[in-house]
């Protein structure tokens, strides 16, 4: 039995391998004949054969390569060498070769895809032709040449425009059943595959892939950004599952989908387990300027089995509702695991994911102002509770941007004063949503006047100097250093250093100038993550 199959499979393979190869075979039938046909002549003219071998075998290697072009017109020109210096150096009948002379145009147009090359070989048979005849032939020289340049020129004219016409149809017929951006396959063409597979094998599986927030992404870097990530990311999914049996096809924007077949037992979850791991250790570089990224995706399998076969569109659903409760069936943090450390409220957190999710450039800085006041609150003697707090505070600081359109956060020009006015009522908003937690009073200074300035022209109190609590004050540096450096799409991000200059040039001004000696020295002594 195990016989039988393995010899189905060699068979099928074998068939597969020549009806893709068709033509290169078939071409190399003419090649044999013209092969033969030089042999015959060489033996007629006490020619060695080793010229009509090397002639044959030059132009299976030149019908057969398929890589460097150059490679083809190499072995093709050895070819042509072959077959002419030998005739010329042995002064053959030209009777002899005058078929064989024939078939070179004929090869010449349909390996080589220009137009010239079959010409110049024809050019160059003729001139042949004319050495071999004499002046009272003129006749007969005058017809072989036309001949063969007739032939040359129809032969390579028809198989240009026969390629071009190939060339065109399959490229129309690619753009038919792929995505233009990934190149994988499209839906409809992934399905139409799909089905056909499942009616041979019903043992297969689809895994139906989410990249987490790449609206956010999106939004946060840019389209071009983005669409370059999905490329890199669809390139990595045909890296890992080369030489299984798959099919790979953007389902869409940011969903990808795979068909395996012909399973082994547990295939689908090493498969899974080797796609988390690679693109875990995948760096995505979107622009030169800006930091790279890593990004995290959820999976959702389902299975067809010769005991419950199913349609590709009840796999897809199936998967599609596996993915969901993957996705959302517990808390999942994809930026800062310090988040963990806290002891936030889970309504806390589920804010938290909220701005996550509306706006993730808010949600990066601020984990770098927690970070950064934290850093700052230690380094300037406050104890660890305030520290703890002090970074909670970090974090909710910019709450209230919930509440604010996306359009005017994603705004990459000047803003109108309506639009300042509602910026400006975000730390309100924050502290309205707050409220009712009961948060300690050092979490909500930092948040209460992390706009407010030290010459008192900060919003929304307008209070100065020392009346402001030590958390704001704080707060204000860490808000400020961070809105300095982190790197956005469409506006430029300041260096350390002249971040650095802009602390020390607004000390005392906007910035208590304790805190801002504090915090360039914890810079410069390199103590900290900044």
């Amino acid at each position: 039995m195990i016989l039988k199959k393995s010899l189905k499979e060699l068979l099928t393979a074998l068939y597969n391998h020549v009806s893709k190869n068709f033509g290169k075979y078939a071409f190399c039938g003419i090649i044999l004949i013209a092969g033969a046909s030089f042999t015959t002549s060489a033996i007629h003219s006490n020619l060695l054969l080793i010229y009509p071998v090397l002639f044959t075998g030059f132009l299976l290697l030149a019908n057969f390569w398929n890589g460097r072009l150059l490679l083809k017109y190499f072995f093709l020109i050895l070819a042509f060498i072959s077959f002419y210096l030998p005739v010329e150096f042995y002064n053959i009948e030209i009777l002899y070769v005058e078929r064989t002379a024939y078939y070179l145009p004929l090869i010449f147009s349909y390996l080589l895809p220009d137009a010239v090359s079959p010409n110049i070989a024809g050019l160059l048979l003729a001139q042949m032709f004319s050495t071999y005849f004499g002046k009272d032939d003129t006749d007969i020289v005058t017809g072989n040449i036309l001949q063969i340049l007739y032939v040359s020129a129809a032969f390579s004219t028809i198989f240009y425009l026969f390629r071009k016409l190939s060339f065109e149809r399959d490229r129309y017929h690619k753009l038919s059943i792929t995505d233009s951006l990934t190149g994988l396959l499209n839906l409809n063409h992934f399905m139409d595959t799909s089905t056909e597979l499942l009616g041979k094998t019903p043992e297969a599986a689809v895994l139906l892939i989410d990249i987490d927030n790449f609206k956010q992404l999106n939004d946060t870097y840019g389209h071009i950004a983005g669409n370059k990530i999905l490329i890199e990311f669809s390139d990595l999914l045909k890296k890992e599952l080369m030489g299984i049996n798959c099919i790979i096809a953007r389902l869409a924007g940011d969903q990808f989908v795979i068909l395996l077949y012909g399973l082994r037992p547990n295939q689908p979850g090493t498969i899974i387990d080797r796609l988390y791991l690679s693109a875990g250790n995948k760096i995505f570089y979107v622009k030169p300027t800006l930091p790279p990224l890593r990004i995290s995706f959820t999976i959702g399998q389902a299975l067809s089995t010769s005991n419950k076969s199913l349609t590709i569109q009840e796999l897809l659903n199936q998967s599609e509702s596996n993915m969901y409760s993957n996705k959302y069936g517990e808390y999942k943090l994809s930026y800062n695991s310090m988040l963990n450390k806290t002891n936030l409220t889970e309504k806390c957190r589920r804010l938290l994911k909220a701005l996550e999710e509306k706006d993730t450039y808010t949600y990066i800085h601020s984990q770098y102002v927690a970070q950064y006041a934290a850093e700052l609150a230690a380094a300037y003697g406050l104890p660890e509770r305030s520290v703890k707090d002090i970074y909670i505070s970090g974090l909710l600081h910019d709450i209230g941007k919930l509440y604010i359109p996306i359009e005017i956060l994603r705004k990459p020009w000047v803003l109108t004063p309506e639009e300042y006015s509602i910026i400006w009522d975000h730390v309100d908003d924050g502290l309205d949503m707050l409220k009712s937690m009961q948060l300690p009073e050092a979490m909500l200074n930092g948040i209460s006047y992390h706009h407010e300035r030290f010459d008192g022209t900060g919003y929304p109190y307008g209070i100065k100097g020392k009346e402001t609590p030590i958390e704001g004050l704080i707060m204000q540096v860490a808000d400020a250093f961070s809105a300095m450096t982190i790197r956005r799409a469409y506006t430029e991000s300041l260096s350390l250093d002249a971040a650095i200059l802009e602390l020390r040039k607004n000390s005392g001004s906007q910035f208590d100038p304790a805190l801002t000696d504090t915090f360039i020295e914890l810079f410069n002594n390199k103590s900290s993550v900044i």
